[in-house]
Formats: C-alpha cells, sequence, structure tokens
C-alpha cells in the first residue's frame, strides 16, 4: 500500500505502489490484486501529483499481466473526523474544503467490502475499473446528518489549514497539496461516476448519517446526545 505521507511526495508515493506491483509481477503465484486508486485520476490535471501517481500505478497493474481489479474510491466519510487533524467538535463539522464542495463519498469500510467482494469472484471483476461512490452530498447535508446523529445542531466550516494551503502552497509537498483541494472543489455536483457497479460489491453501503451515528462520540469523548 502506497502511503503519500510517508512518501513525502507524489513521486515518491508512486513508487512505492510500482514497486509493490513490480515485486508480485516477479514473484509469481499472485492469483488477484486490488488496487486502490482515486475517483477522476485519469481526468484530473496533471497538477494534481497525488492522483497522478495513482494513475501511474494503475498503468504499470495493467501492464503486469497479473489478474486485478481497479477500485477508485471517492471522499472517503473518515476525513470529516481524523483524530489529528478535525476530531469532531461539538457543534460543527470540518475538512480542508471550501463549503461550496461536492462531496462524492464512501466509508473506507465499504472500500474493504468491495475489496472481498470481488476476490471472491475474480473471474467477473478480473480487467475491470470500479468507481467507489456510494453517496453525493453537499456540505449543509453532512452538517444536517451529524446533528441527526448527534441531536446537536451542528454547522459545517473549512479548517483553517485549508485556507492556508491555499495561500502559502506554491512549492513541494504543500504545492501538491493546493492543487488538490483545487481539484476536489472543481469537481461538479453532476459529475457523473458509474454508481450501479458498486451495489453489486456493496449491496448496502454506509451513509453519512449512519458513519457518524458508529462514531457516536465528539473528539473530547463525550457521546452524542441522541445516543445516550
Amino acid at each position: 500500500m502506497s502511503d503519500p505521507e510517508a512518501a513525502g511526495s507524489s513521486e515518491a508515493e508512486a513508487k512505492q505502489g510500482l514497486d509493490c506491483i513490480d515485486a508480485a509481477s516477479e514473484a509469481g503465484g499472485i492469483e488477484f490484486v486490488v488496487l486502490a486508486s482515486v475517483i477522476t485520476c485519469d481526468t484530473c490535471p496533471d497538477t494534481v501529483g497525488f492522483f497522478k501517481s495513482k494513475l501511474k500505478m494503475e498503468q504499470r497493474l495493467k501492464e503486469s499481466g497479473l489478474k486485478h481489479v481497479i477500485l477508485r474510491p471517492g471522499f472517503f466519510m473518515e476525513n470529516f473526523n481524523h483524530p489529528d487533524r478535525n476530531p469532531l467538535t461539538k457543534g460543527k463539522v470540518t475538512s480542508l474544503f471550501a463549503p461550496s464542495t461536492t462531496f462524492f463519498c464512501i466509508a473506507t469500510a465499504d472500500v474493504g467490502k468491495a475489496a472481498a467482494a470481488a476476490c471472491a469472484n475474480p473471474e467477473k471483476w478480473n480487467g475491470k475499473i470500479v468507481d467507489l461512490v456510494s453517496f453525493v452530498y453537499s456540505a449543509e447535508d453532512v452538517a444536517s446528518a451529524l446533528s441527526r446523529a448527534s441531536g446537536v445542531t451542528c454547522k459545517y466550516e473549512t479548517m483553517f489549514f485549508g485556507t492556508l494551503i491555499k495561500w502559502i502552497g506554491w512549492f513541494g509537498m504543500l504545492a501538491d497539496l493546493r492543487h488538490f483541494l483545487y481539484h476536489i472543489e472543481g469537481i461538479k455536483p453532476d459529475a457523473k461516476f458509474d454508481m450501479e457497479a458498486i451495489k453489486e460489491l456493496v449491496p448496502e453501503p454506509i451513509t453519512i448519517e449512519n458513519y457518524f451515528r458508529q462514531v457516536g462520540q465528539w473528539g473530547d469523548g463525550e457521546k452524542f446526545a441522541a445516543s445516550q
């Protein structure tokens, strides 16, 4: 698995993934490979390095001769509740992105379920590319879902770091993040993704409200009123 944060750059992340694919190809005996890529990696500008790195991995996997499926997840619901960056604060939900952003979401648990389902039927999914987008939400939708799950009226806010990146992100990894932010914010609400294939892999995906209900508490450990 490649890790852009640990790698420190999109180029280093790409090398991690390419090395893993090469190792699997050289080892022999690998029956099926699942690659978790990302939506729009094939259509985003070349400046969105952390997406183009995934496209490089996709291309290497296709050339490897390994049986495989490529899953392209959307925006992880867990990005609204990262324990170190933006834990849920009572009364609000935050992310790096502007309030006008449309979020093409999936829970990471459903990515795992999709991978397991594909592995259970490799002949059906071999060679396919699957968009993993289970639901589409506005920032207001996300805040309303947290309000219902927590029993507290919530609003959506952009993290200061997201704004700061746009001001200072001109070099290195910050530049990668800046291009990434603008790309995600620029995906139109009517963007077309194949949301039918995921229904075969994950018939009952997690909604954002149910995700928040599973979390069940604010970042400081206080339980949601709705769950008490």
